[in-house]
């Protein structure tokens, strides 16, 4: 199965975000830490629990882990 896993992350890039908005879109909360941040009070406010992720854990290099790590640190800070 990782291959499958491999194979789903080299194609996303071509996948139109339309698509995968229209498919996901149901579980992603937005785009931004404010999107983000706006569905979870909503959903709190209803009784509901929520996790918030911060997807980085595909990251190729120390810059883009170091921008993953800082993303992570503002969402728990905000939260």
């Amino acid at each position: 199965m990782q291959w499958l896993h491999e194979a789903i992350l080299r194609g996303l890039p071509w996948v139109p975000r339309t698509l995968v908005r229209r498919i996901a879109g149901r579980y992603i909360a937005g785009e931004s830490l404010a999107d983000s941040l706006g569905v979870v009070t909503a959903l709190e406010r209803q009784g509901l629990l929520t996790t918030v992720d911060v997807l980085g854990e595909n990251v190729r290099s120390r810059e883009e882990a170091r921008r993953a790590t800082e993303e992570y640190l503002e969402l728990v800070e905000r939260l």
